[in-house]
């Protein structure tokens, strides 16, 4: 027998023939690959992964990992539904595009790292073989990988946190090179023993060309009236903006 359109007293209703969810100003299809279950099986299989690469490293049993890897699944099941509530929610209420442009695409993954950085917190500070306090710390510094994968792995993130809450113009951009630059400061001492620095054109000017690229990118790939309201902004935002962009290829 099929169900009739769930209406409810709010103005949101749900068909689970069309598996249609929303309001009369704003509706999305949710099928299997947007209701959660692909975001529980990435978590899983990245956790069991890093689990048999680093199991020196912990002290835990196999059913003290299962309950810690079910409260990520089920913490995922539940930030999915947060996500989809969001959506409809902006879509309604505010801007339909930006919902289902930025929102929609980026929020699934930001969401799955931050379910992966949380457990990996939690299994350090409640298993890890070394003393709590600096356990982290520790595994970073020890890891020769860490100075060269950490400051990108860092402004990627950055860059999928900050398109989530921002519609148009990448205003945030000057803070990510920032946090980033945090990052290489923090290995700063691995780079002196790693990196020798010799004096050389030919990296000057394909940093040149590369800078050249980063900034025409934007005015060449965003909407027009992106475009607009960065060139109607403040004369000093502008060369903030184009400084930090100019300064961005350097990572």
């Amino acid at each position: 027998m099929l169900r009739p359109p769930l209406r409810f007293s709010s103005g949101v209703y749900n068909n689970p023939i069309t598996q249609l969810i929303g309001t009369e100003r704003f509706s999305v299809v949710v099928n299997f690959s947007c209701s959660g279950i692909q975001g529980v099986k990435f978590f899983v299989i990245s956790v069991i992964f890093f689990y048999l690469l680093e199991r020196e490293n912990f002290k835990t049993k196999p059913i003290q990992l299962f309950v810690l890897i079910c409260f990520g699944a089920l913490a995922s099941l539940i930030g999915n539904s947060i996500r989809i509530t969001s959506l409809i929610a902006i879509g309604t209420l505010g801007d339909p595009d930006w919902a289902l442009g930025n929102f929609h695409s980026y929020t699934g993954v930001l969401l799955l790292l931050c379910l992966l950085s949380l457990f990996f917190i939690a299994l350090n500070q409640l298993y890890s073989k070394k003393p709590v306090v600096g356990a982290i710390k520790s595994l970073v510094k020890n890891n020769i990988a860490a100075p060269y994968l950490l400051p990108f792995a860092c402004l990627l993130f950055l860059s999928l946190f900050f398109k989530v809450f921002s519609p148009s113009w990448d205003w945030w951009y000057p803070l990510k090179i920032l946090l980033a630059g945090y990052v290489v400061w923090f290995f700063k001492n691995d780079y002196k023993k790693l990196i020798q620095i010799n004096f050389s054109w030919f990296p000057i000017f394909i940093g040149i060309i590369i800078a050249a690229i980063w900034i025409f990118i934007p005015f060449t790939h965003s909407p027009e009236s992106n475009r607009e309201a960065f060139l109607n902004s403040e004369s000093y935002i502008k060369i903030i903006w184009i400084s930090f962009k100019l300064l961005g290829p350097a990572y």
